[in-house]
């Protein structure tokens, strides 16, 4: 049953209200937020009207709100709830109710109930909280989208570094579960399978000289156990008393998906074959390799991100692609969507030379009658003219903003799971990048506050 916002106020809340100082970021944030737009989203979430109620709305996106401006675990985060004024009041949680909780040393809301609602909101309806936010900022003429930079840089999945013996190692276990017929991995015994599998898995890691010849080998002994392992598997999720085991019947249908590419993309390698679409893991199977060529780091896996950022610092839009695309597929789109949001007042735009396409350019120059300041992708001595050079010098701060998210907002590495998690945790992670930057904003500028 859905609950929607606390509308009326108790004399904990009051309290807390007028302890908390105005010039609080939290105080700040809280009356800049369209909480009644938010709701409205919140609300398709839960359309029976049966049930048990629902937390408020004001407590579970302020609290998803927070972890990613604090980048701090769901624990972390609920239990400094029960101490902090300032969560307290952007959360509108009543200084009463916490008090006969901690009396009662229970907690006003589980980590796993903000996991279910995460995901029962989804990243479509994630984005579009997000694009209220910046629908209210542009409103309110905070955002200025004359000018707009853009730039691709990679989100990072939570995988260890990937070869042949480990994915198959991972589905070896996988198939075992489903055989010893488990709900969880952690229960798993391991069987004369698993401890061969490991043994052939430990002198290939064991040895200091990891030869292409040393990895043919073992891969080739981890393929027959994987190939049985999937067959027996098989076998135990068809029999009738399997049947109605949602939990092997799930487990099994993407053990069947990508364990079977797996094993597929293993016999090309010991094949010396090219590897078209090569997964680099088990469990975030759309993570793709993409190279770099940084010193430290030539290789990242993950996705890619596309951010797309105003004159003045803001991000207007950002999309995630699975893959490895080149940034001049992007070209379009960017300008596309820029100009659907900031219409005639869209006047110029610069990209790096990843960007680059003559013909592309300039058709987006005809079409949206502006300014693209893009360099030659080859040839560095051709100039861009001086009206363009002075908008290509801008370009650099949208590198900054990037590494700004990266360093302070978890935009180096996604700890969710999925192609979806992975985009709710951009979206997130931008979202807080922008509330950050309005706040530094009106911390120069005061007067900006009235604006809202």
């Amino acid at each position: 049953m859905y609950t929607g916002l606390i509308e009326q106020l108790d004399f904990g809340n009051h309290l807390i209200n007028e302890i908390m100082p105005g010039k609080h970021d939290l105080v700040k944030l809280k009356k800049i937020l369209n909480w009644e737009k938010m709701n409205e989203i919140y609300k398709e979430c839960y359309k029976s009207k049966k049930g048990n109620a629902t937390k408020n709305t004001n407590l579970v996106l302020g609290l998803l709100i927070l972890k990613h401006l604090y980048n701090k675990p769901y624990r972390t985060l609920i239990d400094e709830l029960h101490v902090n004024i300032s969560y307290m009041h952007f959360c509108s949680v009543s200084y009463e109710k916490i008090k006969e909780l901690n009396k009662k040393d229970k907690k006003i809301i589980s980590h796993s109930t903000l996991v279910k609602v995460k995901y029962r909101l989804g990243s479509e309806r994630f984005r579009r909280i997000m694009m209220v936010f910046i629908e209210e900022l542009k409103d309110r003429k905070i955002i200025d989208g004359s000018y707009l930079f853009s730039d691709t840089t990679s989100l990072e999945n939570h995988i260890l570094f990937p070869t042949d013996v480990s994915l198959l190692k991972r589905v070896i276990e996988e198939a075992e579960v489903i055989i010893q017929k488990l709900r969880y991995k952690k229960y798993m015994v391991k069987s004369e399978v698993i401890q061969k599998a490991n043994t052939m898995a430990k002198v290939f890691y064991s040895n200091s000289r990891k030869t292409k010849e040393l990895a043919k080998t073992v891969s080739t002994g981890l393929l027959e156990i994987a190939m049985d392992s999937l067959q027996e598997a098989a076998r135990i999720a068809q029999l009738k008393t399997m049947q109605n085991k949602k939990h092997i019947q799930d487990r099994f249908k993407n053990l069947a998906d990508v364990g079977l590419r797996i094993i597929e993309q293993t016999k090309l390698k010991i094949a010396d074959e090219k590897i078209p679409d090569r997964i680099v893991s088990y469990y975030e199977d759309h993570a793709r390799s993409l190279p770099k060529g940084k010193v430290g780091k030539p290789v990242e896996f993950g996705d890619k991100l596309r951010v797309d950022m105003s004159r003045n610092g803001y991000v207007t839009n950002f999309k995630l692609y699975k893959g490895n695309p080149s940034d001049v597929t992007m070209l379009e789109d960017s300008i596309k969507e820029h100009h659907e949001v900031f219409k005639d007042t869209f006047k110029a735009a610069a990209l790096d030379r990843g960007f680059y396409d003559e013909d592309k350019i300039a058709q987006c120059e005809k079409e949206y009658n502006i300014a693209l300041a893009i360099p030659h992708k080859k040839d560095r001595n051709r100039k861009l003219g001086k009206h363009k050079e002075k908008i290509y010098n801008k370009r650099s701060a949208i590198e900054a903003k990037i590494s700004e998210g990266k360093r302070m907002y978890g935009l180096d590495e996604s700890l969710y799971k999925g192609f979806e998690g992975d985009e709710i945790w951009a979206t997130m992670g931008l979202m807080a990048l922008n509330m950050k930057k309005v706040l530094r904003d009106i911390d120069k500028m005061p007067l900006l506050m009235r604006r809202f």
